[in-house]
């Protein structure tokens, strides 16, 4: 039997859901689930930030959502 690239793709790990990245509070790649990952600069506009994230295990790339959902006072 020849060896594709679709028997490849049906043996690897599913990537995570939106809800399961959510859940693992983006901890882990969404794509091969390791923990080695780096976050660039944060970009903020208007309630919205977004982030680029990078897998080094993988070397896939993402982009981390992220909305404004209150403010806390400072005390002091």
């Amino acid at each position: 039997m020849p060896h594709t690239h679709e028997a490849e793709a049906s043996l690897a790990s599913p990537a995570m859901t939106n809800a399961q990245y959510v859940e693992a509070k983006g901890m882990h790649c969404p794509f091969c689930n390791a923990s080695d990952i780096e976050g660039g600069s944060i970009d903020i506009d208007a309630g919205n930030a977004t982030q680029e994230v990078a897998c080094h295990d993988c070397q896939r790339a993402w982009t981390d959502r992220y909305q404004l959902i209150g403010y806390q006072a400072i005390s002091g």
